[in-house]
């Protein structure tokens, strides 16, 4: 069983995404906070991280940044999801660092499709 680390300081949103994952078949651990995050992506390791921008006091472009500085969890793909779009300076700066940036609000067969891609064994062919 894959395991996904979820990332919002929004109680309800961290509800609503855990069950649906757990329906789906994840084992879920919650984080509402960007430190809380690396405190438990450093223990459990998870598979995936969807992560929250706008969190205080430690934002997730912050956690991101943090995440991919530490040599136990830089390998862990990171789905970023938001209300707020990112801008230019945002992607420039942080875009080699996540898999994917999700909007808010976001459909669970769009989340899970991204979810999916991201988990999936890369298939390499050979000619």
């Amino acid at each position: 069983m894959q395991t996904v680390c979820l990332v919002d300081d929004n109680e309800d949103i961290l509800s609503i995404f855990s069950l649906y994952f757990r329906r789906k078949g994840y084992h879920v651990i919650t984080a509402g906070s960007g430190r809380d995050c690396i405190d438990m992506t450093g223990a459990y390791m998870p598979e995936l991280i969807l992560l929250d921008v706008m969190m205080e006091p430690m934002d997730g472009w912050q956690t991101l940044v943090a995440l991919k500085r530490n040599p136990k969890t830089c390998h862990i793909p990171v789905i970023m999801v938001s209300g707020k779009k990112p801008t230019p300076d945002d992607v420039h700066l942080y875009g080699k660092f996540y898999e994917h940036f999700i909007m808010k609000p976001v459909s669970f067969p769009v989340l899970f499709e991204v979810v999916s891609s991201v988990l999936s064994p890369k298939v390499i062919r050979v000619r």
